[in-house]
């Protein structure tokens, strides 16, 4: 069995203690994929200010889970699509 790792990046220094509780390592960063990529899977809960290092440390099919909260309360609809040209989509 594959061993899990948990990494947790905050945003400052004062929530470090707690978190650590919970990960094998923690990240002061907001640009965190300086140091983590190809991660299985994100799990963001900051929102806007952190979203796209989100989802720069996933790798092609990787998952990001969001805090859906405001996405409920206001009824989003998302909508995703996938571009591939021929070339790529042959090389698997």
């Amino acid at each position: 069995m594959a061993k899990l790792s948990v990494i947790i990046s905050v945003t400052s220094g004062g929530i470090v203690e707690v978190v650590k509780r919970f990960s094998d390592e923690v990240i002061i960063a907001r640009d965190f994929t300086k140091y983590v990529r190809d991660a299985d899977v994100v799990m963001e809960l900051v929102g806007s200010e952190t979203i796209n290092e989100g989802l720069r440390a996933l790798p092609r099919e990787g998952t990001l889970i969001k805090r859906p909260v405001l996405t409920i309360m206001r009824e989003h609809r998302i909508v995703g699509s996938a571009a591939h040209t021929r070339k790529r989509l042959t090389k698997r």
